[in-house]
């Protein structure tokens, strides 16, 4: 299930990936969507990552 989940939104945009990963209460028991400011700091830390790598994004957390 979880592959078939992955790969029904192999081509969405990074907002739409998360928002259906947080909001797949199977996935978490609760919707994540729910905690506030969580769906948007995963988008923006998401996108930071396609546009710098996920080294550098790495080394600014440190």
């Amino acid at each position: 299930m979880l592959v078939q989940f992955y790969y029904n939104h192999k081509d969405d945009s990074v907002k739409d990936l998360v928002h259906a990963v947080c909001t797949n209460t199977s996935f978490w028991g609760q919707d994540l969507t729910q905690i506030a400011g969580f769906e948007d700091a995963v988008v923006q830390t998401l996108t930071e990552i396609e546009e710098k790598g996920t080294y550098e994004v790495m080394k600014e957390c440190l």
